[in-house]
């Protein structure tokens, strides 16, 4: 017998969790169909980095969507239930050369047209705030609503809080097809059986595109490969995030250090390699020595 359900939703990483969470709170029952673990690919495995203003590039659509999103983070915790390690620690993107002058001039400039609050740091400013960077760095933006959490946290948190408002969660379940008819999609074949729903949310990250081929549709999404390091617990460095164009480095609660990232059109291949990792590590060494 087919499983019905009133929405599927096909990926369980953060966006198809969230979307369960979130129909759950309006009464609508979802089935999230996951071809792993929830969070298993890059939802569990990030920097968790909240910086809405320090990672935006210039002003439209993605500007206010994130600051509306970060503001949801504060009370998150409570919300779900569930302890998702948020800290509102501050971002500070550093300056390292004249071109990252040029470019710090420009986010100002767009940022203030739009009356978002930035401060403009000296380098010597800058290591009042954080010490531990290097002479090297010649000044910095400093954005203080800006934080990060624990993706993986996040991520089962919104599991779990979606179950709790029934939904269901099938792990371990391949996606191997989809029926359309009258212009809609009505059914998911699974490693399970089939299951027969009224809508059908397609969640699948970067493997979004190979699901569409099943309907014969072209979708222009294509996976991007971010190597990071996570250093062993250390005593405390720094306390807030630092960016720089040498990598971006987060302390976390447990001690560690997130190095990132790369960004590589490696297709699907999740291999780590030696240049990269030396790469980010000597970035981190030249910004925080």
């Amino acid at each position: 017998m087919p499983k019905n359900v009133d929405v599927a939703i096909i990926g369980g990483g953060l966006i198809g969790c969230s979307i369960a969470y979130f129909l759950g709170r309006r009464g609508v029952k979802s089935l999230v169909i996951e071809r792993n673990h929830v969070g298993s690919e890059a939802s569990g495995a990030n920097a968790g980095a909240l910086w809405p203003q320090g990672e935006a590039k210039g002003p439209g659509p993605f500007i206010w969507l994130a600051l509306a999103s970060n503001k949801m983070f504060p009370t998150l915790s409570d919300e779900l239930g569930e302890d998702i390690h948020y800290r509102r620690s501050g971002m500070m993107h550093v300056i390292l050369d004249d071109e990252d002058v040029a470019k710090a001039n420009e986010t100002v400039a767009w940022q203030s047209a739009l009356r978002l609050r930035q401060e403009q740091l000296t380098g010597d400013q800058a290591r009042r705030l954080e010490p531990a960077l290097s002479p090297k760095v010649m000044g910095a933006l400093y954005y203080e609503n800006e934080g990060h959490l624990d993706p993986l946290l996040l991520v089962n948190a919104y599991s779990k809080a979606a179950r709790r408002l029934g939904a269901e969660v099938w792990t371990g379940t391949l996606v191997t097809g989809l029926e359309a008819k009258g212009g809609r999609v009505t059914s998911v074949a699974t490693a399970k059986g089939p299951v027969q729903a009224g809508t059908v949310v397609n969640a699948a990250g970067p493997w979004s595109c190979e699901i569409a081929h099943y309907l014969g549709l072209n979708v222009p999404v294509v996976p991007l490969r971010g190597q990071i390091v996570t250093t062993q617990a250390l005593p405390p460095i720094f306390e807030m995030c630092i960016v720089s164009k040498r990598g971006y480095f987060v302390p976390k609660a447990a001690g560690n250090v997130i190095i990132g990232s790369t960004r590589e059109f490696a297709g699907y291949k999740r291999a780590v390699t030696f240049q990269a990792i030396q790469n980010l590590v000597r970035g981190a060494a030249e910004v925080i020595p």
